[in-house]
């Protein structure tokens, strides 16, 4: 499986370093406006190849790619809301650091709701285990209904 990886990092390199080589010739310099907005959308943003760090401290050419193309956006005019969706349309919604919407409720309220849950079912398994007459216990017979049997001795 990591040889496989590899081999498709390998292939998709070239590709990459094409791009960047490009961008570098035609980008034209942000404002410092535009690198404040830049830099703020940069984290919201996870890097795609590891999914792990947001895209303003990961230091892998695919995170740089996806900061050279909010750069790009950010130069060409686009919107915060526009370069969010041209970008969770091209990579999916595991790109934002942060889940929006009824992605947020499930990641948040999900494990809060399990939990709590989980902590009823305990107690109430506790409750019911504690009325139970033990294993060991004899149901005490009353005197009046027992039966001497001689026999028995």
């Amino acid at each position: 499986m990591r040889n496989h990886s590899r081999r498709a990092f390998a292939a998709i390199l070239p590709l990459l370093m094409f791009v960047t080589f490009i961008n570098l010739i035609f980008a034209r310099p942000l404002t410092s406006a535009e690198r404040q907005r830049a830099n703020r959308l940069y984290t919201v943003f996870v890097a795609p190849c590891c999914w792990r760090q947001s895209v303003a401290v990961h230091q892998s050419p695919e995170a740089g790619l996806v900061r050279r193309e909010i750069d790009n956006r950010v130069a060409a005019g686009l919107t915060d809301a526009e370069i969010k969706s041209d970008l969770i349309r091209e990579y999916g919604h595991g790109i934002l650091l942060e889940p929006e919407g009824a992605r947020a409720l499930a990641a948040y309220a999900g494990p809060a709701l399990a939990t709590s849950a989980a902590l009823l079912l305990a107690v109430l398994w506790i409750r019911h285990l504690a009325r139970r007459p033990h294993p060991t216990e004899q149901p005490l017979v009353p005197v009046a209904d027992y039966q001497f049997d001689p026999d028995d001795e």
